[in-house]
């Protein structure tokens, strides 16, 4: 139904938006020692980009290799290198991707960003996330790592955070988008709809283990924090399934 396919954009928009907003806050909150000389050369490289963009570029290769540019540029100047990521993203033309064999099955015209959302797709659901996870939640689970956590303010704030903070943020920001008239409710959507979707976001696995581990230096303080998002990953998922169910219901 309409409804649905609604409520299928919102809650992909959602994750979009949702990682867009904590890479900025990694970039802005979690950078350290910034060098301008660098932050202008990083600059540059996007006035490049832009340049390229303008005169029609299509060529893969040029802008790979200015992205890879702006990506070294990052991680010089101390400002974390993920908001090359959200750069590049947010430059990405939504334009007609000319000589490709693929084809779209909605509308017979395939972009830019679609081609691309197709070529990175495997590496990044099967070699890129893996990887991270692999390398960033090696925790063990003992009696007395779960007794850490369970006396730990920190893996209780995280853990509200995720399970009680996204739904009720999520929702709060829809009713205040829709009260400054910013945008309106997916179609057909109602609060509970948007609770169970905002439960959906509340499963915050390699964003919120990567700011885990930034945020805090010592190792058993990490492990806590990664053990609280694991948990609170789940508990969000099942809420999330348990609310859809019902609705479903009704």
């Amino acid at each position: 139904s309409n409804a649905v396919a609604s409520l299928r954009s919102f809650l992909l928009a959602l994750a979009v938006i949702d990682d867009i907003g904590a890479i900025l806050i990694i970039a802005l909150i979690y950078s350290t020692g910034v060098n301008f000389s660098w932050i202008a050369a990083g600059a540059i490289a996007i006035a490049t980009i832009y340049t390229f963009k303008k005169l029609g570029a299509t060529s893969t290769f040029v802008y790979v290799l200015l992205g890879v540019v702006l990506w070294y540029c990052m991680y010089k100047s101390g400002v974390h290198p993920t908001l090359a990521g959200v750069v590049l993203g947010l430059m990405t033309p939504n334009m007609i991707k000319e000589n490709s064999k693929l084809r779209d099955g909605e509308d017979g015209q395939l972009s830019v960003i679609e081609w691309l959302e197709k070529l990175i797709h495997p590496w990044s659901s099967f070699v890129i996330i893996p990887l991270f996870a692999f390398a960033n939640t090696g925790v063990v689970i003992t009696n007395q790592s779960i007794t850490d956590a369970i006396n730990s303010p920190i893996a209780w704030g995280i853990f509200a955070g995720l399970v009680l903070g996204k739904p009720i943020g999520v929702l709060t920001a829809v009713i205040l988008a829709r009260k400054i008239r910013l945008g309106h409710y997916p179609q057909g959507a109602k609060n509970i709809d948007l609770l169970a979707t905002g439960s959906a976001a509340g499963i915050g696995f390699t964003v919120a283990i990567f700011i885990a581990n930034l945020a805090f230096d010592d190792a058993q303080t990490q492990d806590i924090a990664v053990l609280a998002v694991i948990v609170a990953s789940v508990v969000s998922a099942l809420l999330s399934i348990a609310l859809f169910k019902l609705l479903s219901r009704k």
